[in-house]
């Protein structure tokens, strides 16, 4: 029902539709994830068989509906599903599957960013940031420069115009103008799940243009947010991860749970990949966030 209703919404209302393409990619990330740690097949039947249904139920829609739907917030938001689609193609083959993975395009944002033109003001962070490492996929399946080129100066308007000193971005979950990060700090900056998809996509993009930058970002955002962003406790029936970093006097970091579940629980447990993720080939050794020595400060 969520998926049918979505294809007639004009505006947002997550009351009645919550970004069921998001939900689709955690489970489809889930399933691909399954068939590479253990080689079960039935993993990616299924994974496959989730692709050949979203391309059923998309290529036959308008260009037009799909680009209202792909702009809508949060009933819209599909999260990190172009880069995981783009891994079923991967691994099947299948001409639909990278198809697919273009029906998700939001052209408008796409073209903007391509052309080095900032329309990042009032979007709403987390729905955009992982489908830029998406297109860094595309690129990569279909040599298409415009995908890239917007990947990276989409990337250029983040860092360091929208980022605060500890490398995460958005207040209240969405982007303000551009160069006023100052006037932006308060308690619900540095969204978590911001800072994580971040480093995956300053992480792409290191691989086809080693500009130092992207790694310099990275560290940034990686000591300084991600790995301080979960906390762990023996008895916790939930994920302890903090949601949004304030920033400003006296703040600390807040791993409560909250009511229902929140994405950057989600991504919480993902990002404790990002510790091992990029560093290693190189040689370099660090010490786990959760087994150095803790610090408390006075109060």
């Amino acid at each position: 029902m969520q998926f049918i209703l979505l294809e007639s919404m004009t505006g947002s209302d997550y009351t009645k539709v919550w970004a069921p393409y998001y939900t689709a990619h955690k489970i489809l990330r889930g399933l691909l994830d399954a068939h590479t740690a253990t080689g079960d097949e039935r993993a990616l039947d299924l994974a496959s068989g989730m692709g050949n249904w979203m391309y059923s139920r998309l290529s036959v829609l308008p260009a037009a509906t799909l680009q209202r739907m792909w702009g809508i917030f949060s009933s819209g938001e599909f999260g990190g599903i172009v880069e995981a689609v783009y891994d079923l193609h991967q691994l099947t083959g299948k001409a639909e599957h990278l198809a697919l993975a273009r029906l998700f395009d939001l052209d408008s944002l796409i073209d903007a960013c391509a052309a080095d033109t900032d329309a990042l003001n009032g979007l709403h962070a987390n729905q955009h940031i992982p489908a830029f490492t998406g297109l860094v996929r595309l690129y990569d399946a279909t040599g298409e420069e415009r995908y890239l080129t917007a990947a990276k100066n989409f990337w250029g308007m983040v860092v360091p115009h929208r980022m605060y000193g500890i490398g995460g971005t958005s207040t209240g979950e969405f982007w303000k103008a551009r160069d006023v990060i100052a006037g932006t700090i308060g308690a619900t900056t540095a969204e978590s799940c911001c800072a994580y998809n971040m480093l995956k996509l300053s992480r792409a993009l290191c691989f086809h243009e080693q500009d130092p930058a992207y790694m310099d970002y990275y560290e940034r955002a990686l000591y300084n947010q991600v790995l301080g962003s979960k906390q762990d406790r023996a008895d916790a029936e939930k994920p302890l991860v903090t949601y949004f970093i304030g920033l400003t006097p006296g703040h600390v970091r807040d791993y409560t749970p909250k009511q229902g579940t929140t994405c950057c629980e989600g991504t919480g447990c993902w990002a404790r990949r990002t510790a091992t993720g990029s560093w290693p080939r190189r040689g370099r050794r660090r010490t786990r966030a959760d087994t150095a020595p803790r610090h408390r400060a006075p109060t």
